[in-house]
């Protein structure tokens, strides 16, 4: 890392009275556990903060916010409150949810953007951008060893959190040495590897698993471009009385299909909006570069973008209008 910008960074903290601390909306595993440990270094320095994510949150990570608040209304949200905000694991301010918001902020407020997306838009007035690394929790790792902070078991559950669901447990094509062996540290200082498996891995109910089997029965094979696809609407949700969080883990898992050197899922569960979720293990093939022609970003290999438009149902086949 840059000394003279992580001397910046010392300087920003130092002299802080106020900090926000945020993530991109509906936050995932690395993006709790990132904003969930940077939290705890600034209460060990006693340093006021709050911490700031758009809702909602998967119950899975219930686990993590025992003790921890994460205000989710951007309608309550005053930036001008602050005197520093760290941006972490968002390629870009739309991410965030409060896109417009943080563009109105005065540049008297420093922004850190801490981040491992290759499509990192370098936004803040500090960049830590490192694509090579697994998640932000591992670049939030590293920080903490340049600062000498001790991190606690507390701690290190948080980010052992965000390195577990940001390399699909160790098996995809994020999981370096590296990732691997702060693993193997963060269990030595005695992160919680049980109490992740059991609600982040282990937690898919038999209705879930349903719902997923009819996912899987609408997958299409394009063999010109050796892609495979799925769709997800809303109605597949209100049918079967499930939320959100039954899609998650679906593109991850599609990824271990053979022969098919890219996964793309479509899901329509707003009107008149689209996501797309590419995902590939295949060496030759970037998909961020993909996903960043719809507007989109993200990392080589899991990637996503949204889209005006509606999915259209024409016979056995699905149509974007």
């Amino acid at each position: 890392m840059n000394q003279i910008a992580l001397n910046k960074l010392q300087q920003l903290i130092s002299g802080s009275k106020r900090t926000l601390i945020l993530s991109h909306q509906k936050p995932d595993g690395d993006a709790l556990g990132s904003i969930l440990a940077l939290s705890q270094f600034f209460k060990t320095i006693k340093k006021e903060h709050d911490l700031f994510a758009v809702g909602p949150t998967s119950s899975s990570f219930n686990f993590l916010l025992k003790e921890e608040k994460i205000y989710t209304d951007p309608l309550n949200l005053a930036l001008e409150n602050y005197d520093l905000i760290f941006i972490l694991d968002s390629g870009d301010l739309k991410q965030t949810g409060i896109e417009k918001q943080l563009k109105n902020l005065s540049s008297a407020i420093p922004v850190v953007n801490i981040d491992h997306h290759q499509t990192n838009e370098n936004f803040g007035t500090l960049n830590f951008v490192f694509p090579e690394s697994s998640s932000t929790s591992e670049i939030i790792f590293n920080l903490f060893k340049i600062f000498n902070f001790a991190i606690n078991k507390k701690t290190a559950t948080f980010l052992l959190t965000g390195l577990v669901t940001d390399t699909s447990n160790f098996s995809n094509p994020a999981t370096t040495f590296s990732s691997l062996e702060i693993a193997s540290h963060l269990l030595n200082l005695g992160a919680k590897m049980n109490e992740i498996s059991v609600n982040v891995l282990k937690n898919k109910s038999l209705p879930t698993l349903k719902f997923w089997g009819e996912v899987l029965s609408r997958l299409t094979e394009n063999k010109k471009l050796n892609m495979v696809t799925t769709i997800i609407t809303a109605d597949d949700l209100r049918s079967t009385n499930l939320d959100e969080e039954a899609l998650e883990g679906v593109t991850n898992f599609l990824n271990n299909l053979k022969g098919a050197k890219v996964v793309l899922v479509l899901k329509a569960l707003e009107p008149g909006k689209i996501k797309g979720s590419f995902r590939t293990t295949t060496k030759e093939i970037d998909v961020s570069r993909l996903a960043k022609i719809f507007g989109g970003g993200g990392h080589q290999k899991a990637a996503g973008f949204t889209i005006e438009g509606n999915l259209i149902k024409m016979g056995n086949s699905w149509r974007v209008e």
